[in-house]
């Protein structure tokens, strides 16, 4: 007699089924997901502490983890948008993809903001 194969996705829906129908199924989901949202988390934190952001007379800029650098110029700010929940400010540029995001726990950021707010208003 020869033994029945089964589909590798099959025995995956299988095992699946009987982890969920465990009793403990639910506070290890939770487990396994808070941890998982942490570590993303701390990887998206880690990217912005290693963000330098910049600010001289022709615009904004920074220059992330990997070395690239954005600058957007005073004549092409469109909108500073704080995000007190993401605790960031965005800065948008012309264009869809031209956005700067300096978060609240900057070094120097009140000092980043009155340079941003004094060049806008000489602007006008």
């Amino acid at each position: 007699m020869q033994a029945r194969r089964r589909d590798p996705a099959q025995a995956a829906i299988g095992y699946a089924q009987n982890a969920a129908s465990r009793d403990d199924f639910l506070p290890w989901l939770g487990l396994v997901v808070g941890f998982g949202g942490g570590a993303a988390f701390l990887r998206w934190s880690e990217r912005h502490l290693n963000t330098s952001i910049f600010v001289n007379v022709s615009g904004i800029g920074s220059v992330d983890h990997t070395g690239q650098r954005r600058i957007i110029l005073w004549s092409e700010l469109l909108a500073v948008r704080p995000r007190p929940w993401l605790t960031q400010v965005e800065f948008y540029g012309v264009g869809t993809t031209r956005r700067i995001v300096a978060p609240y726990f900057l070094e120097r950021f009140p000092r980043l903001m009155e340079l941003v707010s004094a060049r806008l208003k000489a602007m006008r």
